[in-house]
């Protein structure tokens, strides 16, 4: 039934890294990537769709779903980078709108606020950076 069903509104990361911003619509969303063919890409590979975030951005979402880790003990460089970002993912279930919030790296606790807050945190996360640089 539709009152137990799950729609996923915005999976993204804090500090922003690149393009890990994404709003879905409710209904199939197809995680796609656009042709790259720019013979500068790192894997010289003519055409690919390498390398742009399709795993990692499912792999947010599992991991805002509850998965124990978003990156596994052995991937010390990836965890390093990523030790003071967190997952900010708002979701439904029925009527209840719901924003988790969850770091990348040691994220066994998590943060649960009601309705959609991430508007209102990065907004409140930009006027607080502005005042200390």
């Amino acid at each position: 039934t539709m009152e137990n069903s799950i729609y996923i509104h915005r999976v993204t990361v804090n500090p922003s890294i690149g393009k890990a911003d994404v709003i879905l619509r409710p209904g199939l969303n197809i995680v796609r990537a656009v042709l790259i063919d720019n013979e500068e890409i790192v894997n010289k590979q003519i055409g690919s769709r390498n390398s742009v975030g399709k795993s990692t951005f499912i792999h947010l979402i599992d991991y805002g779903l509850g998965k124990d880790s978003f990156l596994s003990v052995n991937k010390e460089t990836g965890r390093n980078a990523l030790k003071e970002h967190e997952l900010l993912m708002e979701y439904k279930i029925g009527d209840n709108e719901f924003t988790i919030q969850r770091r990348l790296i040691d994220g066994e606790n998590c943060s649960l606020y009601e309705g959609y807050v991430i508007v209102l945190r990065q907004s409140f996360l930009d006027k607080t950076r502005a005042e200390i640089g």
